[in-house]
């Protein structure tokens, strides 16, 4: 089996200049686990994990004031 069997359909990938709050929910509706991350000239320079932003959610939550979630995922 060639790599370009298993990849099915479009690559999802996401800007540089996105949120940590859209990174999470086109990971979740896309269903993917990995975000190449583009530049504006749709170069890529990174990649974002599941891993990262759970990482980075949990840091932001533990500072932030209760109830303040929703913030902290559109920033």
């Amino acid at each position: 089996m060639r790599v370009a069997d298993l990849m099915a359909g479009s690559l999802v990938t996401i800007g540089h200049d996105a949120t940590v709050g859209d990174a999470w929910s086109i990971m979740q509706r896309r269903q993917v686990r990995h975000l190449p991350v583009l530049d504006a000239d749709r170069r890529l320079i990174g990649m974002l994990t599941d891993h990262d932003l759970r990482l980075v959610i949990l840091e932001r939550c533990v500072r932030e004031e209760p109830g303040q979630v929703s913030r902290t995922l559109a920033g």
